[in-house]
């Protein structure tokens, strides 16, 4: 999980949680825009949505990284 940082926003800490989207670029701007609304805390869930029925594939470390990275 990630602290996003604006606490105060709302009097309830809020969290959400995410899948990472094809593009990199695309999964940070979406990072940011929950941010940016308030989110207290952030998990990232590191496959993508088509492949949330397959544990054989491997979460994507270098975009929960780089979504981590977001300030």
């Amino acid at each position: 999980m990630l602290l996003c940082g604006r606490q105060g926003v709302y009097p309830t800490p809020v969290s959400c949680k995410i899948r990472v989207f094809p593009k990199l670029e695309d999964t940070l701007n979406y990072a940011r825009l929950i941010q940016s609304a308030g989110c207290s805390v952030l998990a990232v869930h590191g496959r993508l949505r088509e492949q949330k029925d397959n544990s054989a594939t491997r979460a994507d470390w270098d975009q929960i990284k780089a979504v981590k990275q977001v300030r």
